[in-house]
C-alpha cells in the first residue's frame, strides 16, 4: 500500500539515476575534451600571445626554455637558435633596465600587498612593448641569416650555371632572376630591423621617462645643468649596460648613439622652443594690435563701399531707364526696316518668278524643236531605208531575169559550138558583183552614221536628265531648308536683331543673284544647243568662235547638207549604171547564143546560180539588219519621248512648288544655294578651255568627216570610168569580136 500510494517504482528510479550519470559522465567528457583542444590551439597560437596574456592551464615541460629565460621568446627564438651571446644581450638589457630603479622603488609603487598603481601598469605595458619589438627584431634576424644563406647558395648555382650556359642557355637567366630576387628580400628585411632597433630604442626612452614620472627615479633637479649631468650620466649608465648588444650588432649600438644625440637635441629644441614662445607671446601681443588697427580700417572700408553701391544702384536704375528708351526707338526702327525689306522682297520674288518662269517656257520651246527635229532626223532615215529596200529589190529582179534568160538560151542553144570564150561574159558578172558590194558598204557606212547620231541624241539626253534631277534634288532641298528656317522663325529673339545690319548687303546680293541664275539659263540653253548639234552630227561654235572658224563649220554643214540631198539621185545613177550594165549582158548573151555550143555553159550557169544564192542570202541578212536596227530606233524613240514628257511633268512640278514659297529667308537660302550652283570665274575659264579643246577635236572630226566626203565624191565619180573601162576591154564585146574574127 506503501508502496502503490506513493507511486513508488524501484526498477524506474534505478533507470532514471543510470540516465543521469551517464548524462553527467558525456558532459564532463565534453568539457575536458572542449578544455584540452582550446589549450592546443593556445599551444599553436603561442607565438601571437603576449606574455601576460596566457592560460595558467597551459603546463610546460619543466625543462622549456620559455621558463628559463627572462624574455617571452617562442622556440624559433630562443637561447639555443640564437646562440648564447645574444640571449646574454636580451637578459642584460632586462637587468641594465631593472637597475636603473631603486631598491626602495619598487615598494614604493605599491600601496599594499596586491595592489597595481597607475605607474606600476605603465612600466609594465612599457616592459611588454620592449620584449614583443624584442621577439620582432630576433625574428627579423634570423629571417636576415637564412636569407644570407639562401642567397650564398644561390651565388653558388649562379656561377655554376654560367659554366654549363652552352648545355641549359636559358637557366643563367633563371638563377639571375632567383639571386636577384633574393637580394631585394634580404634588403628589404635589412631595412625593417632597422626601423625595429630605432623603435626599440623610442620604448626604452619612453620606458625611462615613465620610471621618472612614476616616482621610481629621484625628480630632476630645476637647474638645467643638473640636469644635463644627470640625463648624461643615466645614458653613461645606459650606454655601458647596451655593450655587448652593440658589439653584436653595430646597428643597434649606432641607433643608441643616435639616441642620446637626439635626446640632447630634444632638449636644445625644447630650450629653443621656450625662448620662441617668449617671442610669439610678444609677437601676439603686436598682431593683436595690428589686428585691432586692420578691423577699424575695414570697417571704414565697408561703409565706403556701401555708400559706393548706393551710388551705383542709382546709376544702374538711370541706365537701364535709358536701355529700355533706346530699345523702344530700335524696335521702331527695326519694324520699318522689315517693312521696306518685306517691298523689296515681294518685287524681287515677283520678278524671279517671271524671268524663271520665262526661262523654263523658253527650254520648252526649245526642247519641241530638238524633238521636231528629231523626227525629221527618223523620217529621213526611213526614206534611206525605202530607197535601200527598192534598190535592193530591183537588184535582185534584175538578177532573176538574167537567170531566167540564162536558162532559156541553155534550153535553146544546148547543141551550138562550145569554144567560144566566156571571158567577157564572166568579168561583167565580176563587175557586177562588185558593184553590189560597192552599194552595200556604202549603206552599212550611212546606216552607221545614222546609228551613230542617234547614239550622241540618247547620251545628251542622258546628261539632260541627270542634270534635271540635280536641279530636283537641289529644289528639295531647299524646301526643307525653307521648313526649317520657319521654325526658327517662330523662335526668334532679339539676337536677330544684330543681323539686320546685313539686310542692304543681302538685298545687293540678290541682284548679284539674279545675274547669275540668267547666266545658268544661258548655259542651259548653251546645252540644248548641244544636244541639237550632236543629233544633226555637226560641230557648234563656241560662243566667242572666230569668222573664220564659223564659216568652215557652216561650209561643213552645208556640205553634208547637200550630200543628203543628192543622196537619191546618186543612189539613182547607180541604177541607171546597172540597168545599162544588164543591158549589155543582155546583148552579148544573144551574141553568143549563135556560137555557143549545147551545154557549155552549165557550169557557169552553176556558177552563177551560186553568186546569185550568196547574194540573196546577204540580201536578206541585210534585209533582217535593217529590221531590226529600225525597230530598236523605234523602241529609243519612244523611251526618249517618255523622259522627255517626265522632265516637262517635273519642271511643272517644281514651278508650282516654287510659286508656293513666300518666306523671305527661304528666297534668301534659294539665292544663296543658286550662288553656290553658278560656277566661278575660275569654271568659267575652265568650261572655255574645255570648250576650245572640244573644238579642236571637232575641227579635226570635220576635217576627217570632210576627207571620207571627198573621197567618197572620188568613189561615186569612178563608176562612169569604170563603165567606160568595161566598154572598151579587151575582153569586151568589141575586143571579143575582134579576137574571134
Amino acid at each position: 500500500m506503501f508502496n502503490r500510494e506513493n507511486n513508488y517504482r524501484p526498477g524506474v528510479a534505478r533507470r532514471d539515476s543510470a540516465w543521469s550519470r551517464d548524462r553527467d559522465r558525456d558532459r564532463d567528457r565534453d568539457r575536458d575534451r572542449d578544455r584540452d583542444r582550446d589549450r592546443n590551439r593556445d599551444r599553436a597560437l603561442d607565438r601571437d600571445r603576449d606574455w601576460d596574456s596566457r592560460d595558467d592551464r597551459d603546463r610546460r615541460a619543466p625543462k622549456d626554455h620559455r621558463h628559463s629565460s627572462d624574455s617571452p621568446m617562442d622556440s624559433a627564438h630562443s637561447p639555443d637558435t640564437l646562440g648564447p651571446s645574444r640571449h646574454q644581450d636580451r637578459s642584460s638589457v632586462r637587468t641594465s633596465l631593472l637597475s636603473i630603479v631603486p631598491p626602495g622603488s619598487a615598494q614604493s609603487t605599491r600601496k599594499e600587498d596586491g595592489e597595481k598603481t597607475p605607474a606600476v601598469d605603465k612600466v609594465g605595458t612599457a616592459l611588454k612593448e620592449l620584449s614583443k619589438v624584442g621577439r620582432d627584431v630576433a625574428k627579423l634576424e634570423i629571417h636576415r641569416d637564412n636569407l644570407e644563406r639562401s642567397l650564398k647558395q644561390r651565388q653558388k648555382e649562379y656561377e655554376k650555371t654560367k659554366d654549363s650556359g652552352h648545355v641549359f642557355p636559358s637557366l643563367p637567366e633563371l638563377q639571375n632572376r632567383y639571386r636577384q630576387s633574393y637580394e631585394r628580400n634580404h634588403k628589404n628585411v635589412t631595412e625593417s630591423i632597422s626601423k625595429a632597433l630605432v623603435k626599440e630604442q623610442t620604448i626604452i626612452s619612453a620606458f625611462a621617462k615613465t620610471l621618472t614620472l612614476s616616482g621610481a627615479l629621484p625628480p630632476p633637479k630645476p637647474s638645467a645643468n643638473a640636469l644635463n649631468k644627470e640625463v648624461e650620466a643615466k645614458l653613461g649608465g645606459f650606454q655601458s649596460t647596451l655593450q655587448q648588444q652593440i658589439e653584436v650588432t653595430k646597428k643597434q649600438g649606432e641607433t643608441l648613439n643616435t639616441q642620446g644625440d637626439t635626446l640632447k637635441k630634444q632638449y636644445e629644441v625644447l630650450k629653443k622652443q621656450e625662448e620662441a614662445s617668449k617671442k610669439h607671446e610678444d609677437t601676439a601681443k603686436k598682431q593683436d594690435e595690428a589686428i585691432a588697427e586692420v578691423n577699424s580700417q575695414l570697417r571704414e572700408l565697408r561703409e565706403a563701399q556701401q555708400q559706393q553701391q548706393s551710388n551705383f544702384a542709382a546709376q544702374l536704375r538711370d541706365l537701364q531707364e535709358q536701355r529700355a528708351r533706346e530699345l523702344k526707338i530700335f524696335e521702331e526702327q527695326l519694324d520699318l526696316h522689315k517693312k521696306l525689306c518685306q517691298v523689296q522682297y515681294t518685287e524681287l520674288q515677283s520678278q524671279f518668278k517671271q524671268e524663271l518662269g520665262r526661262r523654263i517656257r523658253q527650254h520648252s520651246e526649245e526642247l519641241a524643236a530638238e524633238r521636231a527635229q528629231r523626227v525629221k532626223l527618223e523620217q529621213q532615215l526611213d526614206s534611206l531605208k525605202q530607197d535601200e529596200a527598192k534598190q535592193l529589190k530591183n537588184l535582185s529582179d534584175q538578177l532573176q531575169e538574167v537567170q531566167q534568160e540564162m536558162g532559156v538560151l541553155t534550153i535553146k542553144n544546148g547543141n551550138e559550138d562550145q569554144h567560144i570564150p566566156l571571158s567577157a561574159l564572166t568579168s561583167d558578172l565580176d563587175s557586177l558583183r562588185a558593184d553590189v558590194g560597192v552599194q552595200s558598204s556604202q549603206l552599212n557606212s550611212t546606216r552607221s552614221e545614222v546609228l551613230h547620231q542617234l547614239d550622241e541624241v540618247k547620251k545628251e539626253a542622258g546628261q539632260t536628265k541627270i542634270s534635271l534631277d540635280e536641279m530636283r534634288s537641289q529644289i528639295m532641298d531647299i524646301l526643307q531648308k525653307a521648313v526649317d528656317h520657319e521654325v526658327q522663325l517662330s523662335r526668334i529673339d532679339f539676337g536677330a536683331l544684330d543681323e539686320m545690319a546685313d539686310s542692304q548687303f543681302t538685298i545687293s546680293k540678290l541682284e548679284q543673284d539674279f545675274g547669275n541664275v540668267a547666266r545658268d539659263l544661258a548655259a542651259l540653253k548653251f546645252t540644248v544647243e548641244r544636244w541639237r548639234s550632236g543629233s544633226e552630227k555637226s560641230a557648234t561654235p563656241a560662243p566667242r568662235l572666230d569668222a573664220t572658224e564659223f564659216a568652215t563649220v557652216e561650209d561643213v554643214k552645208s556640205r553634208l547638207a547637200s550630200f543628203r540631198e543628192n543622196f537619191s539621185s546618186i543612189f539613182g545613177n547607180i541604177a541607171d549604171v546597172l540597168r545599162q550594165d544588164v543591158d549589155e549582158l543582155i546583148s552579148r548573151v544573144d551574141m553568143i547564143e549563135t556560137h555557143r555550143a549545147p551545154g557549155g555553159l552549165d557550169a557557169t550557169i552553176a556558177a552563177l546560180s551560186d553568186d546569185l544564192e550568196q547574194t540573196k542570202q546577204c540580201t536578206n541578212q541585210l534585209r533582217r539588219d535593217h529590221d531590226y536596227n529600225r525597230q530598236q530606233v523605234k523602241r529609243q524613240t519612244e523611251v526618249l519621248e517618255k523622259r522627255v514628257e517626265a522632265l516637262q511633268m517635273q519642271i511643272c512640278s517644281l514651278d508650282d512648288r516654287y510659286n508656293n514659297l513666300t518666306t523671305k529667308q527661304l528666297s534668301e537660302h534659294i539665292m544663296g544655294h543658286i550662288a553656290q550652283i553658278i560656277p566661278n570665274s575660275q569654271q568659267i575659264y575652265d568650261e572655255i578651255q574645255q570648250m576650245n579643246e572640244n573644238f579642236r577635236k571637232l575641227e579635226q572630226g570635220v576635217k576627217e568627216c570632210q576627207g571620207k566626203v571627198e573621197k567618197v565624191d572620188a568613189e561615186y565619180s569612178g563608176t562612169g570610168i569604170k563603165r567606160r573601162r568595161v566598154g572598151s576591154s579587151p575582153n569586151g564585146v568589141t575586143g571579143t569580136s575582134n579576137g574571134t574574127a
